[in-house]
């Protein structure tokens, strides 16, 4: 086994051979709206960025010494600036995803009351329909009264006229 490269032992492993890909995100367009909103929110975050005095965020993290130091106290300098960056660089990165997830949060507020207001007025003019309908159904009844009265009093007149 020790003489087996690393790729013949994917080739062979069963694990790896049945591994699959996930599959793709469907697109519609009931979608297009949260992607417009995630361009809005990336727009302003890169306004975000943008004030802060290094906007990279390449480098979130590893400490790399870049070269071959000439001694061990130049080697722990570098590495500790090399700390010290990355430190602030997650900082910075924290500071970028934080208020990413503050523009996310109020977009998404936003969106929420946009579409409470929506049904708000949906429902008023449900309510404004009802009441008409409502008035009209109550003139029809007022209406189908006084007809039955003049249908009873027609009626009562032929038959005394008949009856004569």
């Amino acid at each position: 086994m020790a003489n087996q490269t690393f790729t013949s032992l994917l080739t062979n492993d069963k694990q790896f051979a049945s591994l699959q890909l996930p599959p793709r995100a469907p697109t519609s367009n009931k979608n297009k709206s949260i992607v417009n909103e995630g361009r809005d929110i990336l727009f302003q975050a890169r306004n975000v960025l943008k004030t802060h005095e290094n906007p990279s965020l390449m480098y979130l993290g590893a400490e790399h010494v870049h070269g071959t130091p000439n001694d061990d106290v130049e080697d722990l300098d570098r590495d500790s600036d090399s700390k010290l960056e990355a430190q602030m660089k997650r900082k910075q990165a924290n500071r970028v995803y934080s208020a990413r997830y503050r523009l996310r949060k109020q977009a998404r507020a936003q969106n929420l009351k946009n579409q409470a207001e929506a049904l708000e007025a949906e429902v008023s003019m449900f309510q404004s329909q009802l009441l008409y309908w409502k008035s009209l159904h109550d003139g029809l009844i007022e209406e189908n009264t006084v007809m039955r009265a003049q249908c009873e009093t027609a009626s009562k007149l032929i038959a005394e006229k008949e009856g004569k």
